[in-house]
């Protein structure tokens, strides 16, 4: 599945846009993006979901680099 994040959060120092391929189907992809939300490394603005593509569009502060480890992985 293609997965996508766009982070609606202006600041310069956070991502923009980060795009990853995982072996996840769309039920899966639901719950890793809901674990995200817990562990507070994005708020959800909208989701766009589809059999073979996942679209985030939320805000944060993160950098991708201080998400945890394993947490991009699928």
């Amino acid at each position: 599945m293609d997965c996508i994040w766009h982070n609606m959060n202006v600041d310069s120092t956070s991502f923009t846009s980060f795009r990853k391929w995982f072996r996840l189907d769309v039920n899966e992809m639901f719950v890793k993006v809901a674990g995200h939300v817990e562990m507070g490394l994005y708020r959800i603005i909208s989701v766009n979901a589809s059999k073979h593509s996942f679209v985030v569009v939320c805000i944060s502060d993160k950098k991708i680099e201080d998400f945890p480890e394993g947490a991009l992985i699928g």
